[in-house]
Formats: structure tokens, sequence, C-alpha cells
């Protein structure tokens, strides 16, 4: 036999546990829209862009946030996207050489996407700081985008325009590949300037 305290105990038990849980969940929401009431539309599309990540009671106040002034999910991605060239860009910096062959040009390209239609083509190309006119360090691999021009690897050299679209994790086939072509052309360059020596001894 079932006792009735018991049973009404664990009611109130049951009762409370949900009135405590609903309270905390008020209260958090709560927390998030004072939280993004103090945010600029800047910061708001910022954390906007990345809405698939926060928690219900999170998107619920961005939502009615968003709605408050007039901004759309849209301009969030767009947001976004704009962010992750200039972060690139910044990334990027200066291309080039100094007379003693320090400097940064980018290397490779995979990923190629060729776009005959409106004439553009996208691919990853690794940025690198070169010594002595060799790749040394692997800086970053990016996302590039610029007009039809065909596949190269040393495509960046010379007078190129393009835009940098976002940042990538190296490509490290593409840097392994890299190094082994230039420890192949040092090789080549060590053996060619012995040979030279060997000719202009008396």
């Amino acid at each position: 036999m079932i006792c009735p305290v018991h049973t009404n105990y664990r009611l109130v038990l049951a009762v409370t546990s949900i009135n405590i849980q609903t309270e905390n969940i008020v209260n958090t929401k709560a927390t998030f829209e004072a939280n993004y009431e103090g945010l600029t539309n800047e910061e708001l599309l910022r954390i906007a862009a990345d809405r698939e990540e926060l928690v219900e009671e999170a998107k619920a106040a961005l939502d009615a946030e968003l709605q408050k002034r007039g901004l759309r999910q849209g301009q969030a991605q767009k947001f976004k996207r704009n962010l992750q060239r200039i972060t690139a860009r910044d990334t990027v910096g200066r291309l080039g050489f100094s007379s003693r062959g320090y400097g940064k040009q980018f290397l490779g390209m995979s990923n190629y996407a060729a776009d005959d239609v409106n004439g553009f083509e996208e691919f990853d190309s690794t940025l690198w700081f070169f010594f002595m006119f060799l790749p040394v360090v692997p800086l970053s691999t990016v996302h590039i985008r610029r007009r039809l021009k065909g596949k190269s690897f040393f495509w960046s050299f010379g007078r190129t325009d393009f835009t940098t679209m976002h940042l990538r994790g190296l490509n490290f086939g593409q840097v392994g590949l890299t190094y082994v072509g230039a420890a192949i052309t040092a090789y080549i360059a060590l053996q060619a300037l012995l040979l030279l020596l060997s000719t202009l001894r008396p």
C-alpha cells in the first residue's frame, strides 16, 4: 500500500524542482537580454554570426534584441564574411622581397575552383616568410579569390590583384611540397656555385 504522505511529498518535490528550473531559465534569459542590450550593433552582429553555438535562452534573447533594433540574421553573416576578409588581409600585409631576400609571398594552389561564367577563380595558397629568397616559415594558408588566370604555383610573384577571403588552417601537404621544392632548389644552386668556383680556380 502506497502511503499518501510519501506520495504528496514526492509531488511537492517534483513541482518545486520544475518551478526552480523555470525560474532559472527566466533568470538566465533575463541575464542574456541585459548583456545584449548593452552591446553595439557590431558586437551584436558578431555574436549573431555564430548563433548556432548559443544555448536556447541566449538565442531567444539575441533574436529579441535583433528584432528590437531592426537587424536581420542575414546581416550577421555578411558582417562575418567582411570581418574574415579584413582579418585575412591584415594577416597577409605587404607582399614582396627586400634586396637581401627577406619578405613574404604566397606559394602553391589547392582546392582550386574556376568560375568561367563570371571570370573568377578561388583557391587556397600558403603565405611564406622568405629568407635569402627561400621559403622558411609558413605563416598561414589563405583562401584567395581573383580574376581567372589559371593555375600557377608562383601565382603571387609579379603584379597581381586578388582578394583574401578568409584564413584556413595550414595546408601541411602544400607546406611539405614547398619544403621539398626549396631543398631541391637550394641543392642545385649549391652545386652550380661549387662548379663555378671550381672553374675559376687557377
